[in-house]
């Protein structure tokens, strides 16, 4: 098999707040506006699939909004998504670490 045809094929034109330090999301049809396919890249080779790498999944507007751009560059074409998550997790609190000392004792060490 080989290996994947990674391509950057979608740029904004324009740059906007991320969506999750915003009141105001991006709808799916703000998007499609400044959302540009590099056409050199688009014809650089025959495409056969589509991935879109996305990150956290909340109202799925990104990958909507490049999924349809990409549809009508590429009719036909399978699309499908891939999303990555990542979470911070906060050091837990002086009282989560007593609970968890009265249920199990302290740890050596400590």
């Amino acid at each position: 098999m080989p290996p994947p045809d990674v391509r950057e094929l979608v740029h904004h034109s324009n740059s906007h707040a991320a969506a999750h330090e915003s009141n105001n999301r991006p709808t799916v049809e703000d998007l499609l506006a400044i959302y540009e396919i590099d056409e050199a890249l688009a014809n650089s080779k025959p495409v056969s699939s589509i991935a879109i790498f996305d990150d956290v999944l909340t109202a799925g507007t990104h990958y909507r909004a490049m999924q349809i751009k990409l549809a009508a560059r590429f009719p036909g074409v399978p699309i499908f998504g891939m999303f990555i998550a990542r979470r911070a997790i906060p050091p837990p609190s002086d009282g989560w670490v007593k609970q968890m000392q009265e249920l199990f004792g302290k740890v050596d060490g400590e």
